[in-house]
């Protein structure tokens, strides 16, 4: 029987799937330097890539989020029912945010190339799996 390794870069598909919220980190390295004008990418070590535009993936082109420190755990309709004041600021936007990771522009500069994807991709694991060590390290009470 042969052992078929999993990939460990995520696809964009299973990082928006995953169970971390999106609104509470930035999407995007910030050691990366964005150039609208010329449409490239660059990174500390020199390395440019030509980049295109896309929907920030985030906040979905709105540019603006509800505040995750709210809701990431979730409200119940009892929750509602007990405070309509809050629920009617709840669902009129009084508690959205511009989005972290486009500045509220609702889209992002990316890769156009498939090496900068594959850099990009490699980096958001990266980013991923320090974030899920840091929570466990607080479950852990580190």
């Amino acid at each position: 029987m042969f052992y078929e390794e999993k990939p460990m870069v995520k696809t964009k598909l299973e990082r928006k799937e995953s169970k971390m919220d999106g609104r509470t980190y930035n999407h995007l390295p910030n050691w990366w330097k964005f150039d609208e004008q010329q449409m490239t990418i660059s990174d500390n070590d020199g390395h440019c890539w030509s980049a295109k535009w896309e929907i920030c993936s985030a906040c979905e082109g709105k540019g603006r989020v509800f505040n995750p420190s709210i809701d990431s755990n979730g409200i119940t309709p009892k929750e509602f029912n007990e405070d309509p004041d809050f629920a009617e600021a709840y669902f009129t936007g009084v508690y959205d945010e511009d989005c972290r990771t486009c500045k509220g522009a609702g889209k992002i500069l990316v890769p156009a190339c498939a090496e900068g994807e594959a850099m990009l991709d490699d980096v958001m694991y990266q980013i991923e799996c320090d974030e899920v060590e840091h929570q466990a390290e607080i479950e852990m009470g580190c």
